[in-house]
């Protein structure tokens, strides 16, 4: 049983009562994921330590659940499209981010097949459910009349309240013209999508690719 606190032997030989609850209960034992410590130890108690290698989290359990204390990496993403996406239609548009610049997590992919598409960042299997920073831009170009320009957050498939965004004006002469989504806290779990849409009020429209702006999805777990 963790929770035996610290005993000092001074000779005696080491009982296995001891061995037990003051080394082996409050060791931190490391597992390759959950499902490998809940075999190796089928009924924790408060205090008990472990390591997790699938999340690389330290946590302690609270005579309930496992609690993570601790995350050696915390998953971050930065998303860029380096292509335009041309001749898109009126109305919402997924907007492809086929460049990972930062993907700690390993969330995004990419694959262009629909199986994995390039505009999705999906929270990887076994990550508990926590907070994540997520922000972004879209970026328009090659647009000479004046239209409204819109962003927003989908996730599973359904668009996020607040988390969307704004523009009107006539950008002309092939320059961009951008949307940029707020940067606001969203509670994802294990396997929730979340990726950003365009919307322009023309009847054709275009993402821009330029020297100093593009498309973008940043996300940032911070707990």
């Amino acid at each position: 049983m963790a929770g035996a606190g610290r005993k000092v032997w001074t000779g005696e030989t080491l009982s296995v009562p001891d061995l037990q609850n003051y080394l082996q209960d409050q060791v931190v034992a490391v597992f390759e994921n959950a499902a490998a410590r809940s075999a190796a130890i089928p009924a924790p108690t408060e205090g008990m330590p472990s390591y997790l290698k699938s999340t690389r989290s330290v946590e302690v359990h609270d005579g309930t659940a496992w609690q993570v204390v601790a995350r050696t990496l915390m998953a971050r993403a930065f998303l860029l499209q380096s292509s335009a996406q041309t001749g898109l239609p009126s109305g919402w548009q997924d907007i492809y981010l086929n460049t990972e610049t930062i993907d700690t997590a390993g969330g995004h992919t990419t694959n262009s097949s629909p199986v994995a598409p390039t505009h999705q960042y999906v929270v990887p299997a076994g990550t508990p459910t926590g907070p994540y920073l997520i922000g972004g831009s879209v970026v328009f170009g090659g647009i000479g009349a004046a239209a409204a320009y819109n962003c927003r957050l989908i996730k599973n498939g359904v668009a996020v309240p607040g988390f969307g965004g704004q523009s009107w004006g006539a950008p002309g002469g092939g320059n961009g013209f951008s949307s940029a989504l707020p940067t606001k806290l969203l509670e994802l779990a294990a396997g929730d999508v979340v990726h950003i849409q365009g919307f322009c009020t023309l009847a054709s429209w275009l993402t821009g690719v330029f020297s100093d702006a593009a498309s973008h999805m940043t996300l940032h777990r911070i707990g």
